[in-house]
């Protein structure tokens, strides 16, 4: 698959992504692909079999729900961190000065 067809397929998985309404199945993907043949701005051998796009949404779908969860983590990680930073900057506040005696 060329790098030209990955990035039209990206685009189309991206805007379903974004838009729940405008999500194209593989065969819709491959039918506007097929589209892009008769504007010439690829190649009829570079488009991908239907299976084979089906297959590039999976790993792709995959791909994505670990990077966002994988931010989500990390998100997390900071909100806690920030927390317990300001957390321990309350109980700073809130000690009092020992007296001498």
């Amino acid at each position: 698959m060329t790098e030209k067809v990955k990035s039209y397929l990206q685009a189309f998985f991206l805007a379903g992504d974004e838009n729940k309404t405008e999500r194209m199945s593989a065969n819709e993907m491959v039918q506007e692909l097929n589209e892009l043949v008769k504007e010439g701005e690829i190649q009829a051998d570079d488009i991908p079999q239907v299976k084979t796009v089906e297959n590039w949404i999976s790993r792709t779908s995959a791909t994505l729900r670990k990077q966002a969860a994988a931010a989500r983590r990390q998100a997390e990680n900071s909100e806690m961190s920030l927390a317990e930073v300001y957390y321990d900057g309350i109980k700073a506040k809130n000690r009092k000065p020992r007296q001498k005696k």
